[in-house]
């Protein structure tokens, strides 16, 4: 029996039409139904195999009882992580890391979805790193992927590592750090300003990303490049991708208006 496997976000707790579309899909074509115990899609998924009392579904758990389970017709498949072969390869390091974080633990259970699922069904939300990184073990497998973005059927043409990538990374931001590693690749040795010439010029600190106290301050229109989030009382910034090509081109136009050109070369 072919099997597909079922994965989302757990923000997304209602089910759109083209998921319901899916999944009505899925029934007629008897396939075996993969899914985790979490809340959000995991636990809708859940709920409408249930109330259409379709009983092909294996719910893919590391604790015994699974955290939900919509169905007592409903098999079970717990997964001993610290037996898998992707634990057992770690080093200790990364295995103590794994004991700190609930979310690497539950990684592993969709590790082994993922690599015997026939199809994937994804419902994504752009932000969830953990079914983004679904999708990306999908794309390495070369599983058939039917992924679904709001109210829309993402094309499989274009399905690839780099354009989740991107998506993710417009919607989350990325630190500061590897802006300015992707920006001073693409300014090239040339036009990187020096050490000293950005600790005389306060114009150029906003402009190159040296501190996140002093980049993009006062500029107009920057801040629609900017993405804030907030945990635990805690708000961190970040920055989307798109940014990267305005920022070269500031740095250069700036540069041109200066005397001291020498000073941006390394």
């Amino acid at each position: 029996m072919k099997s597909v496997f079922i994965s989302g976000s757990i923000e997304i707790k209602e089910l759109n039409s083209l998921v319901i579309d899916s999944l009505n899909n899925i029934i007629k074509n008897k396939l075996q139904v993969l899914v985790g115990d979490a809340h959000g899609i995991d636990s809708a998924i859940q709920r409408y195999f249930s109330d259409a009392q379709y009983d092909k579904v294996t719910v893919y758990s590391i604790t015994n009882p699974p955290r939900n389970i919509a169905s007592n017709n409903f098999s079970i498949k717990i997964i001993d992580y610290k037996q898998s072969n992707e634990y057992l390869t770690l080093d200790e390091k990364e295995k103590s890391k794994v004991e700190f974080s609930e979310r690497k633990k539950q990684t592993f259970k969709d590790i082994e979805m993922s690599k015997i699922a026939d199809f994937y069904l994804i419902i994504w939300n752009k932000k969830s790193e953990g079914t983004k990184n679904n999708i990306l073990r999908g794309i390495f497998y070369n599983k058939k992927i039917k992924l679904i973005i709001e109210n829309k059927i993402i094309s499989n043409k274009i399905i690839n590592e780099n354009y989740i990538n991107q998506i993710y990374e417009n919607e989350k931001g990325i630190g500061i750090k590897k802006l300015k590693y992707r920006l001073d690749i693409l300014l090239g040795e040339d036009n990187l300003p020096s050490k000293e010439f950005l600790k005389k010029n306060e114009e150029l600190r906003k402009i190159y990303p040296v501190s996140t106290k002093t980049f993009l301050q006062n500029l107009p229109d920057y801040a629609d490049y900017i993405v804030t989030s907030s945990y635990k009382g805690k708000e961190t910034r970040k920055y989307k991708p798109s940014i990267i090509i305005k920022i070269k081109d500031e740095i250069i136009k700036y540069k041109n208006t200066i005397e001291e050109n020498f000073l941006f070369k390394i």
